[in-house]
């Protein structure tokens, strides 16, 4: 695979990624995709992350959370 086609592929995946992060913040902080696209920005920045790698780690720490979300539907669970 020539360099130009890998570099567009990992943009491709990078982008995918940002946009996934994005939308999991707009669910759980109930804010627009301007906002959370800022704030994310603004955390790698302060952090001196690249962007995509916090995206990651926002989808891995959602994906981690998920895995509770049968046990909080099973039934007699009180609900708060």
């Amino acid at each position: 695979m020539p360099e130009t086609e890998r570099q567009l592929t990992h943009s491709r995946r990078s982008g995918r990624e940002i946009g996934k992060a994005i939308g999991v913040l707009m669910e759980r902080y109930k804010t627009n995709r301007g906002t959370a696209f800022t704030v994310v920005r603004d955390h790698a920045r302060s952090q001196r992350r690249k962007l995509n790698d916090v995206a990651q780690e926002v989808l891995a720490s959602a994906e981690a959370l998920n895995v509770f979300v049968d046990r909080f539907a099973e039934p007699g669970r009180v609900k708060r």
